[in-house]
């Protein structure tokens, strides 16, 4: 059974998939992020000459806000659907790394990165695989797999392109450019 129906535009394979790859991107893109803090941490660190407690702390408010708001994301998923809680959560992760490219302070990257960034993240996941399985009553396992994959696809892609930019271009307008491909992105694929 489809779960789009007359939703899907006419394809000449399954409309599933296209979700699958979608679902995927975003994944990608957001997780592959996520875990190239590291490559900022270091250049700002040397730059700001903030200790790397100063700067971790922000990690651990970015971790605290996604983990707890990622249980939300599922309900919003349920009330308005995967494409505004996605886009929604696309701006704020996007408007948080654009922010950060502005901060003097470590109050700023406390609430840029910790806060916004971190809202942004926790709505990447949950709606990205429940809508996934939702397209799928056959090949569920693997849908999910290929869309899931995305996200360790990026892990280990994303810290490469990310630092290349920061030793090409410093981390400030890294995080211009990260910022503003993950919103394009993500826009994009949903």
């Amino acid at each position: 059974m489809r779960f789009a129906g007359n939703f899907a535009p006419r394809v000449p394979f399954y409309y599933g998939w296209v979700i699958v790859i979608s679902a995927g991107i975003i994944l990608f893109i957001t997780y592959g992020t996520q875990y190239s803090i590291g490559i900022f941490l270091a250049a700002i660190e040397k730059d700001l000459g903030w200790t790397r407690a100063e700067l971790s702390l922000a990690f651990t408010l970015y971790v605290c806000t996604y983990t707890t708001m990622s249980t939300i994301s599922g309900r919003l998923t349920d009330q308005f659907g995967p494409r505004k809680v996605v886009l929604g959560g696309g701006f704020l992760l996007g408007t948080g790394l654009l922010l950060l490219s502005q901060v003097h302070a470590p109050w700023q990257y406390y609430l840029y990165y910790g806060l916004i960034a971190g809202l942004g993240m926790s709505i990447a996941y949950v709606p990205c695989t429940t809508t996934v399985v939702r397209w799928f009553t056959r090949r569920q396992g693997l849908a999910l797999s290929l869309s899931t994959l995305g996200s360790s696809i990026g892990i280990f892609v994303m810290p490469l392109l990310i630092g290349s930019a920061v030793n090409a271009w410093g981390w400030r307008i890294s995080y211009l450019v990260v910022g503003g491909s993950l919103f394009l992105t993500v826009l994009i694929a949903s």
